[in-house]
């Protein structure tokens, strides 16, 4: 299925399509700027020792020592990313335009080294429809449809 969202404008009405699903072991995640995101890992990770959270296959995120029980994100990322070590699980704080991008999880221990999980995440800039307007949120595909209209008049007239 697919997730549609549409803006109604008085010059016409825009559209944004997008999966409902990802691959198993990747996925899409839609969040505009500074929003967080949670970027997990699915299955087991207690047969690794090592953990590398890379940006666009090669820009240091976080690494993580299992041993040490020691993080250190990179200075880029350094006041705006929280770990869960249970999961080894990521969460990106005040997301910036310059985050839009894949974010890979790398794990290693004394015979391996494979990649995790991929998130692919791009990140919009926020938009609110003009005064008058609506949004309208639809799920299409094998799930059910689910309209939102969020009438902007109404809180501006509650507002005034």
């Amino acid at each position: 299925g697919y997730y549609e969202s549409s803006s109604c404008e008085p010059h016409g009405t825009r559209t944004m399509r997008s999966p409902s699903r990802a691959a198993r072991g990747s996925s899409d995640m839609f969040r505009v700027v500074g929003d967080s995101v949670q970027l997990e890992i699915n299955g087991s990770v207690s047969e690794f020792d090592e953990f590398f959270w890379v940006f666009s296959g090669s820009v240091p995120v976080l690494k993580y020592y299992k041993q040490y029980k020691d993080f250190k994100p990179s200075p880029r990322y350094k006041d705006r990313v929280e770990f869960i070590e249970e999961t080894c699980s990521l969460t990106l704080k005040n997301l910036q335009k310059t985050d839009n991008g894949l974010y890979e999880v790398k794990a290693s221990n004394t015979e391996k080294t494979t990649t995790l999980c991929v998130h692919r995440l791009p990140v919009l800039d926020a938009v609110s429809p003009p005064a008058g307007g609506s949004v309208c949120l639809e799920k299409t595909g094998l799930y059910s449809i689910i309209l939102i209209t969020n009438h902007i008049r109404e809180r501006c007239n509650k507002s005034s």
